[in-house]
This record gives structure tokens, C-alpha cells and sequence, in this order.
């Protein structure tokens, strides 16, 4: 009976397959016509006629959201707790650790989309998106090889996710990856070794074609680069309207708008749809579910929720670029982070992200599973570049590191040091589980008094797992995976 109750608890909440088939769309005002009932069904539900009425249901609305919601120039959500933090955030971003005497290469290398490429490959643990920095320190002949076959012609690299099976002691490859462009470098010898420091950024998505291994022990692969398509507006084809219904323009500017011209601008765009949508057999609300602006909207009012210090700014102006660095910050698993990285469009990117965002609500460890770590209202970006980074170690381990203000569920088993910190000013401490002793991550303490805050916690993305809290029968806490056993693996 203990093993049924223990296996009930921990149900994985949505197959990742099954994504597209649960993403639901808020009720956006009281004046709304159509009207949708909360329940999720995994096939295309029977739509009632506009005229028949439908019970609303009492979950917050876009609009009630963007009413409680402070200014636009605080661009913070009253959701999150505020905290003053005055450290530097850009000082992470230059990743200082790897030292400053980096050469700096300029210049840009584009590579035709659909174009067939070979190039040489840097196997990682990790997935990368365009737009995402890249810090390497890299010891092995292999890597220091790769590095330089790159810098002899367009200092670009094909970086692919790969997990090694260490029963059969094999190296599996991903299918989809991201180059990236190197933008600094350091080549040294440290006891007849030579090494690299590296800061490279993801540029563009691609496919794996074939790959083959050269005579200096390079892995080059054959790759095709892969385009990522503009969808139209989902009701373009009957617009009674002249002017054209364009994906993406109106978000650009949301971050300067105050709270009364976002809410115009919120009925303008559920105007856009109404007329049009009676032309076909959906209603409305459809159509907004594939909207890019009210996507991003709806993305936004997530983010800021989760951080009290994450302003609009941070963000990427173009749904494309949007979608990417959302990805890129959020804590999911590394075959979440792929399957987002397969995506060839950004609508379909920014749908799954808004499930993954409204549906976790814990991180927890990967290992025990049911054991809360920290909350996602723990989030906050020490970064300018978000609040998930990655950071790169003396060894060469590149981590993606979560920054929470606290981590209940961790334990210290190190004395604090400065040495290589990631974060200037700040000393770090090595955490572990406090269930299973497997390792979290770090606890980062302020050496300065001046420094806000004046302690914090880095957790390694890998080592966590989100999870949706759910209230049981004796009214404890049970954690469900948001993913399936299967990406677990």
C-alpha cells in the first residue's frame, strides 16, 4: 500500500509529448463573450457556439493582472517580494574568473540557413541557444585541437548536447545543436599543458547530418544550419481589415507603456480578433492562444512574478530573440531545453515556455525526486543576462547556475573561499542535499559589507528537476515531476 501512495505522489503531471495538447489561454476580461471552462483534454475540444454561454471561471485574468500590477518604469510584479540588491550585475556577464587578458576577435560570421557545413565539434553536457555566452576552460589535446581548427578559419564551433553510457562506455550525440561563435580567447601552458579560455556566444540552430573523426583527433561533424519560420497571423487569411495582421511589433515598446495604454493595448489586440474569428467555426480566444504579442505578454507577467528585480530591459525586443533567452532561463531538464531547441518557430517555443512557466512551482532534486530544494519565488538575477547562467570551473565543467536568494533544502559541507568566485566580491561555499548529499551547487556570501544581497545560493540546473507542488489528503506538500520518466533519463 506505502509503494501505490509513493507511486500516486509522484505522477508525472503532463507527458512532454502532450505539451501542445494542455496549454491553456486566460479568460482575458468580463466583457468576453466566449467563454472557456478550465478543464484540459488531451484531443481538440467541442466549441460551443458563440452565443451560448459558458460559466467563467474565477482564476485571475490578463487584465486584472496587468490592473494590480506596479508602473511600467518599476517593471517589477507585486507578486514577487522586492529585495535591494546593489551589486553589479554586469560583472558576471564578463566572466572576470577566466582572467582579463583575453584577445578579443571582432567580427560576425553568419552561415547561410539551410546550408550544409562542416565544422568541428565541441561535445558538451549542456544545451545552448542562440544568444546564450558560452564560457569554456579547456585542458584536454581534443578541446584545445577543436579551438584552434576554429580560430584558423571562422572562429565557429558546432556545439551538441551528449551523454555518455557509461555501462558500454559510449559517447551518444544529439541530433540538434547550436554554433557557436568564439569572441575572446586565451591560449596557455601550465605544467607543459596547453589550455584555453574561451567565452564563445550560441549563434544558430542546426541539425546533425554525419560526422567523422580526424587524424588530430577533431570531431567534425556535417550539419545543416536550420531557418526558423515566420508564421503569419493565425486569422491573416479572412482579415476584413486593409491593414495586415503582423506577428510580433507591438511588444517591442510594452516595457514604455503605463498600466492604462497596456490595457488598451490588450483590447485592441482581443479587437483584432473578434470580427475575423466569427468568419470561421472557432471563437475568438482560439486565435489569441496563437497571438506572439499576448504570448509574450502573458510570458512576461510570469517572469516578473517569479523575480523581483528582472525588468523588461533584460529582455529581447524580437519575439525570435525573446523565445530564445526565455529558454535559456528556464529550469527544466536538458531534454526540454532540446526538444525547444528542435522548435522552428517561436510561437510553438513560446506556447510550451508559458506551460512550463505557470506549471512549476518548486525545484526539487534530481536524484531523491520528492525533496523540495527551493521555489520558483526564490528566483531572482544576480546576471543582467537572466536568472539562470552559465559559469565555467577551474576543471572545465560548465554548469547552468540557478540564482535563488534561498535554498531550503541544501546543506554547506565546505569553508567559504574567493578564489576563481563567479561572482566578484561575493566568497563561495559547496552545497549539497540535505536528503541524498548529492551536490546543489554553492552558497555565495557578500565579502563586502556594502554588497546586497548579502548572501545567496547558485544551484546547477542539471541537479534539479521542477516540480508542481500539490497539497495531499493529510494537507502536506507533495511534489509531482513536470516531466515525463522518460526525459528523466
Amino acid at each position: 500500500m506505502a509503494d501505490e501512495e509513493e507511486n500516486n505522489q509522484l505522477i508525472p503531471l503532463v507527458e512532454a509529448e502532450d505539451l501542445d495538447d494542455v496549454i491553456d489561454d486566460d479568460i482575458p476580461e468580463a466583457a468576453v463573450e466566449e467563454h472557456v471552462e478550465e478543464e484540459l483534454v488531451e484531443e481538440m475540444p467541442i466549441v460551443r457556439p458563440h452565443s451560448a454561454p459558458v460559466q467563467r471561471r474565477e482564476s485571475s485574468s490578463i487584465l486584472q493582472r496587468i490592473r494590480s500590477s506596479p508602473p511600467a518604469a518599476t517593471s517589477s510584479s507585486a507578486v514577487a517580494p522586492s529585495r535591494p540588491i546593489t551589486y553589479d550585475t554586469n560583472l558576471p556577464m564578463i566572466h572576470s574568473y577566466l582572467g582579463i587578458d583575453l584577445e578579443e576577435h571582432s567580427g560576425r560570421t553568419v552561415l547561410d540557413e539551410r546550408s550544409y557545413q562542416w565544422l568541428a565539434c565541441l561535445p558538451l553536457p549542456n544545451v545552448i541557444f542562440p544568444g546564450q555566452t558560452l564560457p569554456l576552460n579547456l585542458h584536454s589535446n581534443r578541446d584545445v585541437s577543436t579551438i584552434r581548427h576554429a580560430l584558423s578559419s571562422d572562429r565557429t564551433i558546432a556545439v551538441l548536447s551528449v551523454t555518455l553510457d557509461y555501462i558500454t562506455n559510449t559517447m551518444h550525440l544529439a541530433n540538434h545543436g547550436c554554433t557557436a561563435e568564439i569572441v575572446s580567447t586565451k591560449e596557455d601552458n601550465e605544467g607543459g599543458i596547453d589550455n584555453f579560455k574561451v567565452k564563445a556566444i550560441g549563434r544558430q540552430r542546426f541539425v546533425l547530418v554525419n560526422y567523422r573523426q580526424s587524424g588530430n583527433g577533431v570531431l567534425m561533424v556535417n550539419i545543416q544550419i536550420l531557418a526558423d519560420h515566420l508564421l503569419p497571423h493565425p486569422l491573416h487569411a479572412i482579415n476584413p481589415y486593409k491593414r495586415k495582421l503582423i506577428q510580433g511589433p507591438a511588444t517591442r515598446n510594452y516595457n514604455e507603456l503605463t498600466n492604462l495604454q497596456r490595457i488598451e493595448f490588450y483590447r485592441y489586440k482581443k479587437a483584432q480578433h473578434d470580427l475575423p474569428s466569427r468568419l470561421t467555426p472557432w471563437p475568438s480566444w482560439i486565435y489569441r492562444q496563437y497571438d506572439v504579442d499576448l504570448l509574450i505578454i502573458r510570458i512576461k507577467l510570469e517572469l516578473l512574478s517569479w523575480n523581483s528585480n528582472l525588468t523588461e530591459t533584460q529582455m529581447p525586443t524580437t519575439p525570435l530573440e525573446f523565445s530564445y533567452w526565455v529558454a535559456a532561463n528556464l529550469p527544466v531538464t536538458d531534454a526540454m531545453r532540446l526538444r525547444l531547441l528542435e522548435i522552428d518557430n517561436f510561437i510553438e517555443r513560446l506556447r510550451i515556455e508559458l506551460f512550463q512557466l505557470k506549471s512549476c512551482t518548486v525545484l526539487g532534486c534530481r536524484i531523491c525526486r520528492n525533496h523540495r530544494i527551493a521555489r520558483n519565488s526564490d528566483m531572482f538575477s544576480m546576471s543582467r543576462s537572466g536568472p539562470i547562467a552559465a559559469y565555467v570551473n577551474p576543471q572545465g565543467h560548465v554548469h547552468d547556475t540557478i540564482t535563488v536568494y534561498d535554498a531550503q533544502g541544501c546543506r554547506l559541507v565546505s569553508r567559504a573561499s574567493t578564489e576563481n568566485s563567479w561572482f566578484p566580491g561575493y566568497a563561495w561555499a559547496i552545497a549539497q542535499c540535505r536528503r541524498c548529499d548529492s551536490h546543489m551547487g554553492w552558497k555565495f556570501t557578500a565579502v563586502q559589507k556594502t554588497l546586497k544581497p548579502r548572501s545567496f545560493w547558485g544551484l546547477c540546473r542539471a541537479s534539479l528537476i521542477p516540480y508542481v507542488a500539490t497539497e495531499s489528503a493529510d494537507d502536506e506538500s507533495v511534489l509531482s515531476p513536470l516531466v515525463s520518466s522518460e526525459d528523466l533519463e
